[in-house]
């Protein structure tokens, strides 16, 4: 279910019946010269959907389309956030989906430049200032460890086995 496709009052509902939130975050960067530059978002949008459908009673937030690129800045078309603007912009995003009502918010990583940030996010014990609960870290098969914030996450490629 998309977060966007419903009105306020039914968002309130879900939060009452213990809903989860998924918030895919992809990135804007180069894939190759075959590949859009939308590839690291549109995978995530995609397993954060089928993974809501399969779970049930999971809201998928819009997909963050922005991640840290920087990496990438010399192929044009990649769109990086500085790491202050990121860890920012997950922090208002807990803060908000907390404030409705919501109890987890999932963090489905899709772009392996945003990792760094999203474990510092992690470290942090009781989660963002204002965000109740407890941060978890999730086994990953691509990666040592896949990092969680915000109560529980996971990347995509953890998804896929």
């Amino acid at each position: 279910m998309l977060w966007q496709d419903h009105t306020w009052p039914e968002l309130a509902d879900a939060a009452r019946k213990g809903y989860l939130v998924v918030q895919p975050c992809g990135s804007t960067e180069q894939h190759g010269k075959h590949l859009p530059v939308d590839t690291d978002s549109a995978i995530v949008f995609e397993v954060a959907q089928r993974a809501a459908d399969e779970v049930g009673r999971t809201l998928v937030l819009p997909c963050l389309h922005y991640g840290l690129s920087s990496h990438h800045l010399d192929f044009p078309g990649t769109v990086s956030l500085s790491l202050e603007t990121y860890t920012t912009l997950f922090r208002d995003i807990a803060r908000c989906v907390a404030h409705h009502g919501f109890k987890i918010l999932i963090l489905l990583n899709g772009h392996g430049g945003n990792t760094a940030a999203l474990w510092a996010l992690a470290i942090i014990p009781s989660g963002p200032k204002g965000v109740p609960g407890k941060t978890v870290l999730v086994r990953s098969a691509a990666q040592d460890w896949s990092p969680c914030t915000f109560l529980l996450g996971v990347s995509c490629w953890s998804t896929t086995k």
